[in-house]
């Protein structure tokens, strides 16, 4: 692949940091997570938000710049710790349900956010921007070729697993984070299964090698 191709997804995460202001975003995300109890996204407005939070409407706007924005964030921040590991030290199923695990025990928040047209929308192009950019530069990295068709695979993939959460979420999250990563991974284009989890599984050979050896 071209670099301009692979910069057009943006530049991928480095280690993995905790931001700045993480415990603070972190309240406000504690307290609009508490108005989904009994509230829709429309019925929430900010300073509902700032009194769950107890803090005033500046603090708010210091962080965020709207709820939406707030939801945003809290998903993308666990996505990029998780996406990250993605052919580096975790296999995608491996990182997929630890994915799901959060979904699931953050399930009052997920259903509210993906029952509102706009905000799934908002959260599907961010995690397969996110997601897209983060496995194209750890192919690279891993000396993998990127072809069109890997590009394309990947990025239908990523846009199917997104449809494919919301439905989960709709139906209840009747099946388990793990139930629900194989039968995704069961669906898995084999190029994508080989990009993402051979190098892994080969440096896991490697370690295991070097330590029967030792």
């Amino acid at each position: 692949m071209e670099n301009d191709e692979l910069r057009a997804y943006g530049t991928a995460s480095p280690l993995y940091q905790v931001p700045k202001g993480y415990e603070r975003r972190m309240q406000i995300v504690a307290a609009l997570s508490s108005l989904f109890a009994e509230h829709s996204i429309d019925e929430i407005n900010i300073s509902m938000i700032c009194e769950e939070a107890h803090i005033s409407r500046p603090t708010f706007y210091r962080y965020f710049n709207d709820k939406h924005e707030v939801i945003n964030w809290y998903h993308l921040m666990y996505s990029q710790q998780v996406l990250y590991q993605v052919g580096k030290t975790l296999t995608w199923h491996e990182a997929t349900v630890l994915m799901f695990q959060h979904v699931l025990k953050e399930r009052d928040f997920y259903r509210r956010a993906y029952a509102e047209s706009d905000t799934f929308e908002s959260l599907t192009r961010i995690t397969e921007h996110t997601s897209n950019r983060e496995h194209l530069a750890t192919f690279e990295a891993n000396g993998v070729p990127v072809t069109k068709e890997l590009v394309y695979e990947l990025k239908f993939w990523n846009r199917s697993v997104n449809a494919a959460i919301k439905q989960w979420a709709n139906d209840g999250f009747s099946l388990s984070p793990e139930d629900f990563a194989h039968y995704l991974d069961c669906c898995r284009p084999s190029d994508l299964q080989h990009a993402m989890d051979d190098p892994v599984l080969r440096r896991r050979r490697q370690s295991s090698e070097a330590y029967t050896l030792g």
